[in-house]
């Protein structure tokens, strides 16, 4: 099975970019998708897809009329799945996957509340959040993947880095990209799953690289 973790940046429905996203991601060929800064208008034929609560970390010159709708997180998938429900987040969203047996979870630790000024959280709130998150749905068959705003061993909001480096000592979770400097887009799994990556870069469609993951049987 293939999945890809890619921070899209929100492209604006009509435009240039938006298409050229569109058919770079179905040029992929993946079976799951997850994108941050996703764009609800983004229709993927073949796709089914499940979205993170809107986002209400909306930015000033970006154009979020209808159809457009900001998401931070969506997982797009070929195959059968159905929402978790009892995962309501504005930076996260899972799904079961049918076949292969597999909970997935799209998460962002977001950096975005330090320019909005109705919120009092910071990097650190957001990335225990998301870390409890990934605390209660962890198990054998589980993947987390997204953007958590730290590389590797930088120094840059390496909070998040050490609060995800517990959580995976604490639940025993495999964490592949812990030492990879390359990108800010990480994954985790459990036990019952085996994983390789690689990142790919997207030219000028993102200032992120894709995360493109394989995960064996």
């Amino acid at each position: 099975m293939t999945l890809a973790t890619w921070n899209i940046d929100h492209p604006v429905y009509g435009t240039r970019r938006f298409r050229a996203v569109r058919d770079y991601l179905l040029a992929l060929d993946c079976d799951v998708l997850i994108l941050t800064e996703a764009n609800a208008a983004l229709e993927l034929p073949g796709y089914t897809s499940v979205f993170s609560e809107v986002s209400p970390f909306v930015r000033h010159g970006r154009n979020y009329k209808t159809p457009n709708r900001y998401h931070q997180v969506a997982i797009y998938t070929r195959l059968a799945m159905h929402r978790v429900a009892d995962v309501e987040d504005t930076n996260g969203v899972a799904a079961h996957l049918v076949e292969p047996r597999l909970l997935i979870y799209g998460s962002v630790m977001t950096i975005k509340d330090r320019w909005a000024d109705w919120s009092d959280k910071r990097y650190t709130d957001r990335a225990r959040e998301q870390c409890d998150v990934i605390r209660r749905l962890q198990r054998p068959r589980f993947l987390a993947a997204g953007d958590f705003n730290f590389r590797g061993h930088g120094t840059y909001n390496r909070v998040g880095a050490l609060q995800v480096g517990a959580l995976v000592a604490d639940c025993g979770l495999c964490w592949p990209t812990q030492t990879e400097g390359r990108t800010v887009q990480h994954v985790l799994h459990g036990s019952d799953v085996r994983v390789s990556y690689e990142v790919v870069e997207a030219g000028k469609l993102s200032d992120h690289p894709i995360l493109s993951t394989r995960l064996y049987p």
